[in-house]
């Protein structure tokens, strides 16, 4: 490949040791082919022993905030001007993690129900037409933080949200109802960055001096206040100027979609922003990119071992979770240095391709162990 993963990976050698470093190496290379992730299949690839790659998780010193900061160094050479930061969390699901530390039930509301297993707040850049993670951080209830800080998701989306405030390549912050708060907007403001996001139904809003539900504006709408627009499906939007006590004065769009199977409109969703000069409908459209965090979410689990792994040290999950993130990652940065329109999926196909050449250079070197590195390919399910 003319980029491949290692040669993404240097600038990382600066904060691992060397041995650290090629246990790094590794993880990342083993979780952008491993169909079924696990330390095990790793350990076949790379003909090391699984507990030493245990150990790289669990007990080695290296810290995650280290990486972090070198990562986010090489993340903003691929990033241009005016990207917008995605705001969600998901389940990591765990179905029989009785013995895993610090593995709790959370709301998904993907299955609509209750889900056991690591709830992580996920944060992605949206820039023409592509996603590429920022950061990842778990969320633990009161119960599990006895040997660390409590920090609500609100505590968590805010620091996300802070860590961008020297970086002039995000410009918008996106997020859905769950964080439209006080609190979030403030982190928003406080960074200089632009933010869009929906409130509920029962948000109090003030228009023409009258304070009330944002719902029970509805019925103000006349029919041809409405503006109609297409983007997939058909949108039509009222747009007007409001107040929110403790947000102050929002750029307020009612939007509705068509359902084209009951060939009626939608329930209304309320969409507030402080760009107040910016055309409604694209402030629509650009809200709509939040379903990009989705994506990432569903490919990282498919494709890179957000779920599916073994471990039971919280320790070590963590530091595994974000070396997912950064294997997602790397697989996107390695897309763009080579200019490929490919999905997640295609580049660990390619990746598999580029295991493959290396194994067939090991077999001619050495012939006879052309048994012993095929059956090792095979175990770990490349």
């Amino acid at each position: 490949m003319q980029t491949s993963i290692p040669d993404l990976l240097k600038p990382y050698g600066s904060v691992f040791s060397k041995p650290q470093f090629n246990h790094f190496s590794q993880m990342i290379g083993s979780l952008a082919v491993c169909e079924k992730p696990s330390l095990s299949r790793f350990a076949e690839i790379h003909n090391k022993d699984r507990s030493s790659l245990n150990r790289f998780l669990t007990e080695s010193p290296w810290e995650v905030k280290d990486v972090k900061c070198v990562y986010h160094q090489e993340l903003n050479k691929y990033l241009p001007s005016n990207c917008s930061l995605l705001i969600d969390d998901c389940i990591s699901h765990r179905p029989y993690a009785v013995k895993v530390e610090k593995a709790n039930w959370h709301y998904d509301h993907t299955i609509g129900k209750q889900a056991l297993g690591y709830n992580v707040v996920t944060s992605v850049l949206s820039f023409q037409d592509n996603i590429i993670p920022y950061n990842l951080i778990p969320y633990y209830r009161k119960d599990d933080c006895k040997d660390r800080e409590f920090l609500s998701k609100n505590d968590i989306v805010e620091k996300i949200i802070l860590s961008t405030k020297n970086n002039d390549k995000v410009d918008t912050i996106i997020f859905d109802t769950w964080y439209s708060n006080e609190r979030v907007i403030n982190a928003c403001k406080e960074s200089n960055k632009h933010y869009i996001t929906q409130i509920k139904s029962n948000r109090n809003v003030t228009i023409y001096h009258k304070k009330s539900a944002v719902s029970s504006c509805d019925k103000y709408i006349k029919p041809e206040n409405w503006e109609y627009f297409t983007h997939g499906a058909k949108f039509r939007i009222f747009a007007t100027s409001a107040f929110i006590s403790g947000i102050g004065n929002v750029h307020l769009v009612f939007s509705q979609m068509f359902n084209d199977y009951k060939k009626e409109w939608g329930e209304t969703r309320y969409i507030i922003s402080d760009m107040v000069e910016k055309e409604s409908k694209i402030l629509v459209k650009e809200y709509l990119t939040r379903v990009g965090i989705e994506g990432f979410h569903r490919e990282a689990k498919q494709n890179t071992g957000l779920e599916g792994y073994l471990l039971r040290n919280n320790r070590g999950i963590e530091k595994y979770l974000f070396l997912v993130m950064l294997t997602y990652a790397t697989l996107v940065m390695q897309k763009l240095s080579m200019k490929l329109t490919k999905t997640i999926g295609e580049m660990c196909e390619e990746n598999k391709i580029f295991v493959y050449e290396k194994a067939y250079e090991r077999i001619q070197q050495n012939p006879e162990i052309k048994q012993s590195i095929l059956r090792e390919l095979a175990k770990a399910r490349v």
